[in-house]
């Protein structure tokens, strides 16, 4: 009966301990396992994500291609400013030199200042006031700010000036024999010429405002006598 007794109390301990320790290496296996996936969670966001290698990649650069393009650029340019200059067309030649830098055009700027001053002087020789106003404040607004340059041009941006005052004053002459006899529509179209090279010229301003004014009221005038 003793040793009855000792088997029973032999396995049921054996049974406690089982149930038990089971349980708690199973515990400790998961809980190992969860550990290693958040460790290596951590470490793939520390590294960040894939970048792939071609991406991160740039492309060479290539100095001498990128001169060698330069180069066949301003040689365009060059050619099609000549063009202009051979046509006579200053103006547009300074517009295509002007579109970027001058450096490396100034014997072409030189070509198409002088060639704008001449069809200036030929427009003042045929007594077209206007059309030499504007040609001569072409050349000021293009007029190299380079002393070396400027030294290359005959004609000095005083000279030029000059020429605009006397243009402005001949066509205001030429305005008021206009409106003395009685013209004046002929006399406003005249002053308003100024206006196109010499926009600040405050003569042509105040008898422009001073004739319309008059015409507006011999117009009311005329249709009420009607």
């Amino acid at each position: 009966m003793g040793e009855l007794c000792k088997r029973i109390r032999g396995f049921f301990i054996k049974a406690v301990c089982l149930f038990l320790v089971v349980p708690l290496c199973l515990w400790g296996l998961f809980s190992c396992s969860l550990l290693g996936k958040t460790e290596k969670g951590k470490e793939g966001t520390s590294a960040g994500p894939a970048v792939d290698e071609d991406e991160g990649r740039k492309e060479p650069k290539y100095p001498e291609r990128d001169k060698t393009e330069k180069r066949d650029e301003q040689a365009e340019r060059r050619q099609k400013v000549n063009e202009l200059l051979e046509k006579k067309e200053y103006l547009l030649a300074l517009n295509v030199i002007n579109h970027e830098r001058r450096e490396g055009f100034e014997p072409e700027v030189l070509v198409a200042i002088k060639g704008l001053i001449a069809l200036g002087e030929e427009s003042l020789l045929k007594e077209n006031y206007e059309e030499a106003g504007i040609t001569f404040r072409r050349v000021l607004e293009n007029y190299p700010g380079k002393k070396p340059l400027q030294a290359k041009i005959e004609r000095s941006r005083d000279w030029i000036e000059s020429w605009l005052r006397t243009f402005s004053e001949k066509l205001m002459v030429q305005g008021l024999s206009e409106y003395r006899e009685g013209s004046l529509s002929m006399a406003i179209e005249t002053w308003k010429k100024i206006l196109r090279f010499n926009p600040d010229y405050s003569p042509a301003k105040k008898a422009i405002e001073t004739a319309t004014a008059q015409l507006k009221n011999l117009k009311s005038l005329n249709e009420k006598t009607r």
